[in-house]
């Protein structure tokens, strides 16, 4: 058998995909807070594409995900932070073989 040789490419987009579908299934996460005016523009016409909340940083081989979330009230914010982080990373490691840096930005705390 002969072995392939390639590249593969990730857009950002899909990266925010995975991470987006992560978060949703999250316990104790409200939603995704928009990360700049341009978002919350977005959200407040309609434009909302699903991927608000996330930024993906690039930088060689060096992937940084960043979260700004909204969680339920009276949860402890420590689980739930570090049950998103390592929901994220297990998913993205498990589809793409490489291992991001998980940051996440507690933006407000909601009624549940």
């Amino acid at each position: 058998m002969r072995e392939m040789k390639g590249k593969t490419f990730i857009t950002k987009k899909a990266i925010k995909q995975i991470a987006v579908l992560s978060a949703m299934r999250c316990y104790g996460v409200v939603g995704l807070s928009p990360v700049n005016f341009k978002e919350s523009s977005q959200k407040i016409l309609g434009w909302d594409e699903g991927k608000r909340g996330v930024e993906v940083f690039i930088d060689g081989k060096n992937i940084k995900i960043v979260f700004h979330v909204s969680l339920f009230r009276n949860i402890n914010v420590k689980e739930v932070v570090n049950n998103l982080i390592n929901q994220t990373a297990y998913a993205f490691e498990r589809m793409t073989k490489l291992t991001p840096e998980v940051i996440v930005v507690v933006e407000g705390v909601k009624e549940g």
